[in-house]
């Protein structure tokens, strides 16, 4: 396995997009499992940033959710599902059910 290293923040997130690209054009059913925080966030919006450029629409694309906390309703903006759907479904044009 090769570490890259990057000088900022931001270099290191367009690294880990490119990482996860080629593997997202080579194979056209795949599944990414999402989390949230400040971290994957910025990788987010990498992914998103180089399919506006690069890839059209991920049609088989499916996304589950890695975490959500009990007692928090699922329109709550603190929600994973607010997020994850904030951050990739909607900029992605990636539909609910998927």
């Amino acid at each position: 396995m090769k570490i890259p290293y990057c000088s900022h923040y931001a270099e290191m997130f367009q690294k880990a997009a490119g990482s996860v690209l080629p593997e997202l054009r080579e194979v056209q059913q795949n599944w990414i499992c999402t989390a949230t925080g400040n971290l994957p966030i910025g990788n987010y919006d990498a992914l998103v940033h180089e399919y506006k450029k690069t890839l059209g629409s991920f049609e088989q694309l499916g996304i589950v959710k890695l975490d959500d906390w009990g007692g928090i309703p699922m329109d709550s903006p603190n929600s994973c599902e607010t997020v994850i759907k904030e951050t990739i479904l909607l900029p992605m044009s990636i539909p609910d059910e998927r």
